[in-house]
C-alpha cells in the first residue's frame, strides 16, 4: 500500500506517541517472551487468560494492510510458533488468535499486533462467535458477486504497484473473465467466430493462460455463446470433399452393371439376329416373318402338317459346315 508524503508524515508523528514503539525501544517495561529482529511477543498486562500474549512487528505499521509481504510473512510464521509453545508450554487445549484491524473492529492501539490467547474448555470466556443473521439466497449472491469478481483484481493491482510478484496463482472468478471477454471485441469476435481457435491461444499467450488457468473453459465460452443468442459448439458446415473411396467404387461397379446388362442386352439382339440370319440360312423362317406365317397358318389349316414335314425334312438336308461358316 502505497502512502502520500502526507500520510508518511503523519505516521513518523504517530510513532512518537506509540506505546508500543516505545516498548519496542525499551523505554517503557514489558514481560518479553519472545523477541528476534523484526517480532516481539510480550505479556498482556490485563490477560483474559494465563498466557495471553501480544505479538507485534518492532516497526510501527497502524493497521495490517500496510505491513511489507516479507515482514508480514515473518510475524505469521513466528505466530504459528507461539501457539505451538503455548499449548505445550501451558498443557492448553487450544489457542484463540484474535486480530482487531481499525477501529471499527475493535482496534484500541494505533501499533498493529495480534492475540494469542490460550483456551480450555469451560473457561468462560466467549468464543467470539459472530451473530447469525437470515439473509436470502439471493441476496448473497447479489453481494459476493461483486467481491468475487473484484478481489482478485485488486489484489493484482496492488503487487503490480508495489513491484511485486504474487506468490501464487490468482483464480479469477468466472463472471470476471466474462466480463473481460465482452469488454474485448476483437476477443470476443474471436470466441464467437473461432472458439477452437481461442481454447488453442489460451495456453500459448501468458496473460491469456494466467487469467483462464483452472478455469472451465468450455462453461466460460457456453456461458458466452448463451449471451450473444448463439450455441455453443457452433455446427459445422460439412467442407467440400472428394467423394469416399468406397461410395466412388461402388458408383463404379453399378456403372460396370450397367454397361454388362446393356452389352448383354446387345448380344441378346444380335444372337436374335443370328438366329434370324441362321434360320434364313437353313431355309426356315425369319423372325421378321413370324407375322406371316402365322397369317398363313390360318388361311390355310389344313397345310399346316404338311409344311412342316417338309420343314423337318429341310433341316435334315442342311450342311453343319455351311452353320459353322457363320460365326466366321
Amino acid at each position: 500500500m502505497e502512502l502520500s508524503a502526507e500520510q508518511k508524515a503523519a505516521l513518523e508523528e504517530q510513532k512518537k506517541n506509540c506505546v508500543f514503539c516505545r516498548i519496542v525501544a525499551g523505554e517503557i517495561q514489558s514481560k518479553k517472551v519472545f523477541e528476534d529482529d523484526l517480532v516481539l511477543a510480550i505479556l498482556d498486562i490485563n490477560p483474559a487468560r494465563k498466557g495471553h500474549m501480544l505479538v507485534l512487528p518492532k516497526e510501527h505499521y497502524p493497521i495490517m494492510p500496510l505491513i511489507p509481504q516479507k515482514a508480514f510473512e515473518h510475524l505469521f510464521l513466528r505466530v504459528k510458533d507461539l501457539t505451538y509453545c503455548a499449548n505445550r508450554g501451558l498443557l492448553s487445549q487450544g489457542t484463540t488468535v484474535f486480530i482487531a484491524n481499525g477501529g471499527a473492529a475493535g482496534q484500541q492501539s494505533q501499533h498493529f499486533l495480534l492475540h494469542i490467547i490460550p483456551r480450555d474448555k469451560d473457561d468462560g470466556l466467549s468464543k467470539l462467535d459472530p451473530a447469525q443473521n437470515d439473509i436470502p439466497p439471493d441476496e448473497i449472491e447479489r453481494l459476493s458477486r461483486p467481491i468475487a469478481n473484484n478481489l482478485p483484481l485488486l489484489i493484482q493491482n496492488h503487487y503490480q504497484r508495489t513491484g511485486q510478484k504474487y506468490p501464487g496463482k490468482l483464480r479469477m472468478p468466472k463472471e470476471r473473465l466474462i466480463g473481460i471477454i465482452e469488454a474485448n471485441p476483437p476477443l470476443l469476435d474471436t470466441v464467437l467466430k473461432q472458439p477452437d481457435e481461442f481454447k488453442k491461444l489460451v495456453p500459448n499467450h501468458p496473460q491469456l493462460r494466467d487469467l483462464f488457468a483452472g478455469q472451465d473453459i468450455e462453461a466460460i465460452l457456453a456461458e458466452v455463446f448463451l449471451r450473444h443468442g448463439r450455441m455453443y459448439p457452433p455446427k459445422k458446415s460439412m467442407p467440400a470433399v472428394a467423394p469416399h473411396e468406397p461410395i466412388e467404387a461402388e458408383f463404379e461397379e453399378t456403372k460396370k452393371a450397367k454397361e454388362k446388362s446393356e452389352d448383354g442386352m446387345q448380344k441378346d439382339d444380335e444372337h436374335e439376329d443370328d438366329e434370324g440370319d441362321v434360320f434364313a440360312a437353313l431355309g426356315g423362317i425369319a423372325k421378321d416373318d413370324d407375322e406371316a406365317q402365322e397369317k398363313e397358318t390360318k388361311e390355310a389349316p389344313e397345310d399346316v402338317e404338311e409344311n412342316a414335314d417338309e420343314e423337318r425334312e429341310k433341316e435334315e438336308e442342311v450342311d453343319l459346315d455351311d452353320i459353322a461358316r457363320l460365326f466366321k
